[in-house]
């Protein structure tokens, strides 16, 4: 079960590894921070994930040729806001299905034609909603992402937060310049970050894979 870590619980956690870091510039805490998320996606690339919910409702609305906002085509650009570096899973829902089908009664739709990331930008996605015969609720991105120092939270599971606080401790004595001292808190990071569960689906179309693979 992942829980919110915030900000200023992040910093806290950072202090009390080393009493040298006490006197730290909130720029240096940023710095370090960093490069600690860097780290433990360095070791394990999936350590964070999130999902954004898009509502196709106002696309529809935006089609009607009696809306005040008509479009010619029934098409829709949005992009992640975090810094995305690989989207996971991408699908369409409908709803109303048979609920002894589809869990609660929502279909997971996935076509390439219809919905799919752009080959230039990671985290923009595109749907053409003109391609399908289907009303759609709203389209699902899953996505790993690298944090900032500056994210106001952060949600994690507990190995993950094990693992990300070895990778901090790695950081910090990188940037403390003890490289002896960062090279064994590299190897507990390792051993943590194997221990990461991977959010990707077991049941992922094949297609949904291989139309992301290539673009980091």
């Amino acid at each position: 079960m992942k829980r919110e870590y915030t900000r200023a619980q992040i910093i806290n956690t950072v202090k009390s590894l080393d009493k040298r870091v006490l006197n730290f510039t909130e720029d240096q805490f940023n710095t370090v921070i960093d490069n600690g998320y860097a780290e433990l996606v360095a070791e394990c690339d999936s350590a964070f994930s999130n999902e954004e919910i898009v509502s196709m409702a106002d696309y529809y609305d935006a089609s009607n040729p009696d809306s005040a906002n008509a479009i010619s085509e029934m098409s829709a650009t949005f992009d992640v806001v975090e810094d995305v570096y690989d989207v996971y899973d991408l699908y369409l829902t409908i709803e109303g299905q048979p609920k002894d089908i589809y869990q609660g009664g929502v279909r997971e739709f996935r076509d390439d034609k219809v919905v799919y990331r752009d080959n230039r930008y990671t985290g923009r996605v595109h749907v053409q909603l003109d391609a399908s015969a289907y009303t759609f609720a709203n389209c699902v991105i899953k996505y790993y992402y690298l944090p900032a120092a500056t994210d106001d939270s952060l949600f994690l599971d507990s190995i993950t937060m094990s693992a990300l606080r070895s990778a901090f401790n790695v950081a910090l004595n990188k940037y403390l310049h003890d490289e002896k001292r960062a090279a064994l808190y590299l190897d507990d990071l390792s051993r943590l970050a194997a221990k990461i569960p991977s959010t990707e689906p077991e049941d992922a179309l094949e297609q949904s894979r291989s139309i992301f693979a290539t673009y980091n």
